[in-house]
């Protein structure tokens, strides 16, 4: 990576956005509108995580071994097996799901279904005997 493409680099993640961070830099403005270096220093930074070990494959192993973690039962110093972490799994598989756009931040329920699950939630409540069973109406 060249002296300008290390400006770049260091001007995007300081804030800038692409042009004015491209033109600190020392890119032109003809070579920002046509080509622009944003795209090379995505390459670069993918080439170093693979570089470094941080490949795909590596990344979905990390996550199956989070969506799996375990704690020690330890009690008076004596090891007596292991129980799931289901926080830090709760925090894995939602990640996972964030980054593969399968969650959304905010759930988009309408007035009339939320009217409609209460409604539904109510008949059900009504449906319970005094024995505590729920009855088919």
């Amino acid at each position: 990576m060249n002296v300008r493409m290390q400006k770049y680099k260091k001007n995007r993640l300081s804030g800038m956005n692409i042009r004015n961070a491209a033109r600190a830099a020392g890119y032109s403005e003809s070579y920002v509108r046509q080509n622009g270096p944003e795209n090379k220093v995505k390459q670069s930074l993918e080439d170093s995580f693979e570089q470094a070990g941080l490949t795909d494959s590596a990344i979905v192993k990390h996550a199956i071994e989070g969506l799996n973690a375990l704690s020690e039962i330890i009690i008076e110093g004596a090891k007596y097996g292991d129980k799931p972490e289901w926080a830090v799994r709760h925090k894995y598989f939602e990640t996972i799901l964030k980054l593969t756009n399968r969650l959304k931040e905010k759930a988009d329920i309408q007035i009339n279904q939320y009217t409609q699950i209460w409604q539904g939630a109510v008949e059900k409540s009504n449906r319970v005997t005094q024995s505590g069973k729920i009855t088919t109406a």
